[in-house]
C-alpha cells in the first residue's frame, strides 16, 4: 500500500498486495474546499464513487465540447461516475466535513501517465472552481 498526503487530500493508493486483475483500488480523503484539479490519463481509465461528504466533480473534452460537464456526487444519492481516459478532470470537495471517494482504476498508479494543469491557469469562465482559501 502507498500512502500520498497533501494539502488537499489523504490517499491510500494500491489498497491491496494482490490486484484485482487488471484494476486497482484507491480511497481518498478530501480535506474541505480542497480541489484536485485539472488532469488527465492517457491510458488510465477511472470509476469513482463517494462514500462520505459531496464532491463536485469537472469533466472536460477541449476537443469536443467547450464547457466542462460538472457531477455532485453524495452518498446520500450513491453512483459510480466513469471517467475515460483522456477527459480532462478534477475534483473539489464543497462540503464542510472530509470527503471520502473510492475509486477503482484500470491499472497501477503511474506518474508519467498524468498531465496536469494549473486550477489557477484556466481562465474560461465554465472551468472555474470558486476556490476557496484553506
Amino acid at each position: 500500500m502507498k500512502i500520498h498526503t497533501d494539502d488537499r487530500r489523504c490517499a491510500w493508493l494500491e489498497m491491496f498486495a494482490v490486484e484485482l486483475p487488471g484494476h486497482q483500488l484507491n480511497i481518498t480523503q478530501v480535506w474541505p474546499g480542497a480541489i484536485l484539479g485539472w488532469h488527465r490519463h492517457e491510458h488510465q481509465d477511472d470509476r469513482m464513487v463517494v462514500i462520505e461528504g459531496v464532491i463536485k466533480v469537472g469533466m472536460w473534452y477541449p476537443n469536443h465540447e467547450a464547457e466542462v460537464v460538472w457531477h455532485v456526487l453524495t452518498p446520500r444519492e450513491p453512483r459510480e461516475l466513469l471517467i475515460v481516459r483522456g477527459c480532462w478532470h478534477g475534483y473539489q470537495n464543497i462540503g464542510t466535513d472530509v470527503a471520502t471517494v473510492v475509486t477503482m482504476v484500470n491499472q497501477p498508479y503511474d506518474p508519467t501517465d498524468e498531465l496536469r494543469l494549473d486550477p489557477d491557469t484556466v481562465t474560461h469562465p465554465t472551468l472555474q472552481w470558486n476556490r476557496k482559501a484553506r
